[in-house]
C-alpha cells in the first residue's frame, strides 16, 4: 500500500542539544559562580532523571500535588547539582534562578538546534509530495511545541505555514499517557490519525500506510512495526546530534539495511520509490 501520513520523532530527529546536557548545565552552573566539573554532573544528571522519572512518572502529571514541566525539571536540575558534590551553602543562594534559567534554555533555540535537513524535509513533504506535514510523537512532555516553535518549525512560524507542524497533531507520552515503546502508545496514534483523515473525508487509514522516522530503535523503529506501521531508523552520518542520546548503541541485529536512512531527505526519496512502486503493479 502507498504510505500516506508520516510521524517523525523530535528529539534527535528534528532537534538536538547544541551541545551535550550535561556541558551546558555546567556552562550555567559556572556562570552562577558555582565549582563544577563536567565528569560529575554528567552522572548526577542520568541519575537525577532516573530518579525523577520514578518518583514522578510521566513528567510529574498524576504526581500529587501535580507538577509542571518546569517543577519536574527544575527537580532534576537541583538533584544534578547537589549529587555533582556542590555545597548547599553555595548552591541554595542561586537554585531558584539557576533553575529557571536552564529550563528556559532548553525549551527554545538557545538550547537545541534545527537538524540541517529538517527544513529542506517539511517543504519537500509539502510540495513534491503534497503530504500533509508530518505529525510529531516524542517520549516527552508539552514543552516539545515550545521548542519547535522557536525553532520555527510550526504552522505559526514556518515559511511555508502548510507545511509547518500543526500544534494539535504534536503528540507526548505526557499526553497519551504511554511510553513511546510500547504497543499500545502507536495504537493510539494510530486511532488518533484515522479520526483526522475521516474527518477530512479520506478513504480510511491503514496501519501500513503510515511510515514512522526517528533515531531510536526500540522507540521509532521496532515498536511501530509491531502496531503493524511502517518505519525508517535514522542514523545520521554528521557529527550533529550524535549527542542527542545514546541510542546509536541500541541492540540492532534485526535492522535491515535498507531500512535505515542517512537524512530526511533520504525519506523523501524512499516515499517515493515505495508509492511509485505500488502504482505500477
Amino acid at each position: 500500500m502507498v504510505i500516506r501520513r508520516v510521524l517523525l520523532d523530535a528529539f534527535g530527529t528534528v532537534f538536538s542539544p547544541r551541545e551535550p546536557v550535561f556541558r551546558q548545565y555546567v556552562a550555567v552552573a559556572r556562570s552562577y559562580g558555582l565549582q563544577v566539573k563536567e565528569d560529575e554532573v554528567k552522572d548526577a544528571f542520568k541519575q537525577a532523571f532516573k530518579k525523577w522519572a520514578k518518583l514522578h512518572p510521566l513528567y510529574g502529571k498524576h504526581s500529587s500535588p501535580p507538577l509542571d514541566s518546569s517543577q519536574w525539571w527544575s527537580g532534576v536540575i537541583g538533584d544534578t547539582f547537589r549529587q555533582a558534590g556542590v555545597l548547599a551553602a553555595d548552591f541554595e543562594p542561586v537554585e531558584r534562578e539557576l533553575c529557571d534559567t536552564l529550563v528556559r534554555r532548553f525549551w527554545g533555540k538557545e538550547g537545541y538546534e534545527l537538524h540541517d535537513d529538517c527544513v529542506p524535509f517539511l517543504r519537500a513533504l509539502h510540495s513534491d509530495l503534497a503530504f500533509p506535514p508530518p505529525a510529531i510523537v516524542s517520549n516527552t512532555d508539552t514543552a516539545v511545541f515550545k521548542i519547535l516553535d522557536s525553532l520555527e518549525v510550526t504552522a505559526a512560524t514556518f515559511e511555508p505555514s502548510e507545511a509547518g507542524i500543526k500544534q494539535d497533531k504534536i503528540w507526548t507520552t505526557w499526553e497519551l499517557e504511554k511510553e513511546k515503546r510500547s504497543v499500545e502508545f502507536w495504537e493510539e496514534v494510530l486511532r488518533r490519525l484515522r479520526e483526522m483523515t475521516k474527518e477530512a473525508g479520506e478513504a480510511e487509514l491503514s496501519p501500513s500506510e503510515v511510515l514512522v522516522v526517528g533515531d531510536e530503535f526500540e522507540s521509532d523503529y521496532e515498536a511501530p512495526r509491531k502496531a503493524g506501521l511502517r518505519s525508517l531508523l535514522l542514523r545520521r552520518t554528521t557529527t550533529n546530534g550524535e549527542h542527542a542520546r545514546a541510542s546509536y548503541q541500541d541492540d540492532e541485529r534485526n535492522l535491515r539495511s535498507e531500512d535505515a536512512v542517512a537524512s530526511l531527505m533520504d525519506v523523501v526519496e524512499f516515499i517515493k520509490r515505495e508509492n511509485e512502486g505500488v502504482r505500477k503493479r
